[in-house]
């Protein structure tokens, strides 16, 4: 804090310009450290709008660009590099995997640059690998990665910001210890999180399995007692016949019938025996 207010100083000495201004940077820090804290923290809850931010930033980059090459100046510029950002901002809210990448993009090479610096060409180059590197992953297994790299920028940003607000920049290594130590816990609470909620979705998942089961179950046992109750049926028909079969009445009939000898014709060839055929 007491570095950046010396940098004002250069600008102006009036005391009443500095006090202003150490004020309202007091409440920049302190606004950017409840932001990277809420990254940290709660990168993968937020992660929507994290890659539309990130969609906002890189449209309005690339509307400025585009401005800049037409030649446009003033409010064309401006509304350019407007359209621009808004564009990429819903676009990336809608193309999950894409915001995601280019999201986690951004952010990490932010970190580690801050890491890294940018005072050679090798350091630019570790920090652009390694952003892009996460970048791949996260679009491909997304939840996971996501975590590591919001707590890894959320962390290490509000480290140096706190740094920043309690005076504690030197030795150089302390904001970076202090992010660290943010950073780990902003991932093992995101990772808490996210496992608390896929038990959720299992547990959901596992009682929609189990009543889909059950309610199969109560159709099987319907089939069951209706097949059960066509059996009894039918096996109730063929003794209703077997009494039949043997009873008196159907004994005299059988033997009713033996007494009769018909031929072909109907005639009964025992009364008929001198019957013949000339």
């Amino acid at each position: 804090m007491e570095n950046l207010l010396r940098i004002m100083q250069m600008f102006t000495d009036d005391p009443d310009t500095l006090a202003a201004l150490g004020q309202f940077l007091a409440l920049i820090l302190v606004a950017t450290l409840v932001v990277n804290l809420i990254i940290c923290v709660f990168g993968l809850k937020i992660k929507r709008l994290l890659s539309a931010i990130a969609g906002l930033v890189l449209g309005a980059g690339v509307g400025a660009g585009i401005g800049g090459v037409a030649g446009l100046d003033g409010k064309s510029f401006l509304i350019s590099t407007a359209v621009g950002g808004v564009a990429l901002a819903i676009l990336f809210s809608i193309f999950y995997r894409a915001g995601i990448f280019v999201m986690v993009l951004l952010y990490t090479l932010m970190g580690t640059v801050v890491i890294f610096g940018t005072d050679s060409v090798l350091a630019i180059a570790i920090a652009l690998v390694i952003a892009l590197i996460l970048a791949v992953l996260a679009a491909v297994f997304a939840d996971p990665v996501i975590i590591i790299a919001t707590a890894l920028l959320g962390g290490i940003s509000a480290g140096i910001t706190l740094s920043l607000i309690m005076g504690l920049s030197d030795p150089i290594w302390i904001p970076y210890a202090i992010g660290a130590a943010l950073a780990v816990v902003g991932m093992l609470i995101q990772f808490v999180m996210y496992s608390s909620k896929n038990k959720k979705k299992e547990e959901k998942k596992a009682k929609k399995i189990k009543e889909q089961d059950s309610a199969q179950n109560d159709v099987d046992q319907a089939y069951n007692f209706l097949d059960d109750d066509a059996e009894s049926d039918d096996e109730e028909d063929n003794g209703d016949l077997d009494v039949e079969k043997d009873s008196p009445d159907a004994e005299e009939m059988s033997a009713d019938d033996d007494d009769y000898d018909l031929d072909d014709d109907g005639y009964d060839l025992e009364d008929d025996e001198d019957f013949t055929i000339v």
